[in-house]
């Protein structure tokens, strides 16, 4: 329909054929009884595309004067209002016509402690110009207080560039892209920021790499040790029913819930629990002197704890630090420690108990160190070597 494609096609070409003209002597558009009949019902289709109301329509001309050419009479009228008012009405049919972005939240580079790059593309811009870019990103995975950082520009891709964040805390970001008609979201990605690095990142140990951690003066390793060996690459028995860990002489390890029927607290799932917690291992593999931490590292001595808990502000206090952020263990994880409440295993009737609500590391002085749910201390207290718990190593 030719009212259709001249108002889709933009103003010059809704005129194009139509007899407009200005006289030498005139400072105004004047134009035909047939183009402004045609000019005129364009402009009503538009106005119903656009959804708007023909208010001034009658404001747009007037009649000027009588003219004969090769012997038909046509009535001349001054056209420019109308002229000027269907070029802005153009403008408003596209931006009727047109969408928000379209954004595509791509992905993070650079993390680090305290800082990370965003990463997102329009792969369409609605059909109006793009006029600004950013990024909304929080510790909320519903970002319902977001912060916002700026985007690189107003060009895809763009990037931007997050300072000021918090070590070893997750955050959720989306992209976002503003044009004509509004503004339009990406998808929502997550990381998380990095520990503050000791002298060496990371070790890897029995085919497992150790992320570390710079509390202080102290390196420590910033999970729970998973290794079944030895560091001389004997192996750490392992796997042992409630007889054989009630009997064991020497070392052994588990997984919290293996070898037993009897979990009176926490999970049962032995992947996921070995993934989460790491192993527990009893007093014997603590004492061996074949040593469970890899080579330059050792499980801490009570002297260290304890350094550990007054560098933190002290043992009535330090536990609300050092435990991870999870749900029911109430830790704010802000030294990056990231204990978890991995439980223990108990040596009377060789169960597995209190996974998801206590956590207890050995000493290599044979004792525990230990950290509750609704407590913010860390306290030591003595262990039998046949109980299993949980081991952190501290660089030599």
């Amino acid at each position: 329909m030719f009212v259709r494609t001249c108002v889709f096609a933009g103003a010059g070409t809704l005129f194009a054929g139509l007899v407009w003209a200005q006289a030498p002597t005139k400072s105004y558009l004047e134009c035909n009884h047939d183009s402004l009949v045609s000019v005129l019902r364009a402009y009503e289709d538009s106005l119903a595309l656009a959804r708007s109301t023909a208010a001034v329509r009658v404001d747009y001309a007037w009649r000027v004067t009588d003219v004969s050419v090769a012997d038909k009479v046509y009535k001349i009228y001054r056209c420019e209002a109308l002229y000027d008012s269907l070029t802005v009405l153009m403008n408003a049919v596209n931006l009727a016509r047109a969408t928000s972005p379209v954004v595509d939240t791509d992905s993070v580079s650079g993390v680090m402690g305290t800082s990370a790059v965003l990463h997102a593309r329009v792969t369409s811009d609605g059909g109006s110009a793009v006029t600004a870019t950013g990024f909304k990103y929080g510790t909320d995975a519903l970002l319902t207080s977001p912060m916002d950082a700026a985007g690189s520009g107003t060009t895809s891709p763009f990037t931007g560039a997050l300072t000021g964040l918090a070590n070893c805390t997750q955050y959720w970001a989306v992209g976002y892209a503003t044009n004509g008609v509004g503004t339009s979201y990406g998808d929502t990605i997550s990381f998380t920021t990095t520990p503050p690095p000791c002298a060496i990142p990371s070790v890897t140990f029995d085919g497992h790499t150790y992320v570390t951690v710079q509390i202080g003066t102290q390196c420590w390793f910033a999970e729970n040790l998973r290794n079944d060996s030895y560091s001389n690459g004997d192996s750490i028995p392992g796997n042992l029913d409630d007889v054989q860990w009630q009997g064991a002489s020497g070392g052994a390890q588990a997984v919290y819930g293996e070898g037993t029927t009897t979990v009176s607290a926490g999970s049962s799932d032995e992947v996921a629990n070995l993934a989460t917690y790491g192993r527990l291992y009893n007093g014997h593999a603590v004492s061996d002197p074949r040593g469970v931490c890899p080579s330059g590292w050792h499980i801490p001595s009570n002297p260290e704890w304890s350094t550990l808990a007054a560098h933190i502000g002290g043992q009535t206090v330090a536990a609300t630090a050092l435990k991870a952020t999870a749900p029911g263990w109430d830790g704010l994880n802000s030294n990056c420690f990231a204990a978890l409440p991995g439980g223990w295993r108990h040596p009377l009737h060789s169960e597995f108990q209190r996974a998801g609500s206590y956590g207890y590391w050995w000493d290599s002085q044979g004792s525990a160190w230990h950290m509750v749910t609704g407590s913010g201390s860390i306290n030591r207290a003595g262990m039998d070597p046949e109980y299993g718990a949980s081991i952190r190593c501290i660089q030599d």
